[in-house]
């Protein structure tokens, strides 16, 4: 499944939807990593930091100072990403996945490809969810 194609950029439930069914975790999950990559992938550190709950774990600053460096040092090319698992506790919402991506290093102009294995945990506010924690190999 492509990482930046496919979903809006509205991540609020629906009126009345059952996030009880995991066809609807999982769509919910998809479209929230979707978001935070397709952000990355356009980066604007305003937008990209208005994603990030202000009680993400550890320096919310370094956090996405690292998404900036990491795209500034690498034009982000492709981006793909599987759902594994997608939990629901409480308010939050853990979106478990593998991501692939494909970049061009700024300074070298040559293909890299690299790999992982991460966990987007998101904490939902009022309406809206926000990336409140990542676990795992960070695809920044």
């Amino acid at each position: 499944m492509s990482g930046v194609t496919g979903y809006g950029q509205d991540d609020r439930t629906a009126p009345g939807q059952d996030l009880g069914s995991s066809v609807a975790r999982r769509s919910l999950g998809e479209r929230l990593v979707s978001r935070v990559i397709s952000a990355y992938r356009g980066y604007n550190r305003a937008g990209f930091t208005d994603m990030v709950s202000d009680e993400f774990p550890g320096d919310r600053s370094v956090f996405v100072g690292n998404a900036e460096k990491s795209f500034y040092s690498a034009l982000p090319i492709r981006l793909d990403f599987f759902v594994n698992t997608v939990t629901l506790s409480e308010e939050k919402l853990a979106v478990s996945f593998i991501w692939n991506k494909t970049s061009i290093p700024r300074d070298k102009g040559t293909t890299t490809n690299s790999s992982g294995e991460c966990t987007f945990v998101f904490k939902k506010y009022d309406k809206n969810w926000l990336l409140y924690d990542v676990k795992g190999s960070s695809p920044f």
